[in-house]
């Protein structure tokens, strides 16, 4: 491979010709510089998204990115403020799952901590930074009762639609179900 070594990082192959998109010690949108890497989602626009650690002078924190070289985002990270509480869990999904559509939107969960208790969110990374609420725990679904648990591997279609497996209590004779939601498209 060109350009050197690094700790840790990212890079785009296409089997014949390898191209770095991110490496360790390289700056964040967030500042500081990535630790390390997780979780890389490619689209077909040749954009991903990766979940970091993220070093920011002798704290280490982690959160969500997205973009292509010189064109980073963050889309969510620990201790951001969102939807009326602060974000204390991330997870991320892996193949054959996929978060990040063509359009670089990224479908996002999270645990937020707030003043009735800690309540699991599915959340939108929009392509120009913007947080969306795609889904909350204690929303009603649509076949009856409400969504409970949301497991945190969700996936994202080139339409918007996406799919999670959560728990479904008060639902007549469904416990766990894939719920399927259909987010406001740009």
């Amino acid at each position: 491979m060109t350009g050197g070594e690094a700790l840790a990082g990212i890079f785009r192959s296409d089997g014949k010709t390898h191209e770095w998109y991110v490496r360790h010690g390289d700056p964040t949108p967030m500042g500081g510089t990535y630790a390390d890497f997780a979780a890389p989602s490619l689209n077909n626009a040749g954009q991903v998204a990766f979940f970091a650690d993220v070093s920011i002078g002798s704290t280490l924190t982690s959160g969500w990115f997205a973009g292509s070289p010189d064109d980073w985002r963050k889309a969510i990270a620990f201790y951001d403020v969102v939807d009326g509480g602060q974000v204390i869990g991330l997870a991320y999904s892996r193949n054959p799952l996929t978060p990040l559509n063509d359009s670089g939107r990224l479908l996002l969960w999270a645990t937020l901590r707030t003043t009735g208790g800690d309540r699991e969110r599915l959340l939108i990374s929009e392509p120009d930074g913007s947080l969306s609420i795609a889904a909350r725990q204690g929303d009603a679904t649509p076949f009856g009762g409400q969504i409970g648990n949301i497991h945190p591997w969700p996936s994202l279609n080139n339409d918007g639609q996406g799919t999670v497996s959560a728990a479904t209590p008060g639902a007549p004779g469904v416990f766990n179900a894939y719920v399927t939601f259909q987010p406001c498209l740009p």
